[in-house]
């Protein structure tokens, strides 16, 4: 996903808040 461009926090909380 964006985890290339975005750090692993804010990767960790799109996850959360997206579904799956």
């Amino acid at each position: 996903m964006l985890s290339t461009t975005l750090p692993p926090t804010l990767t960790l909380n799109l996850t959360l808040t997206m579904p799956p």
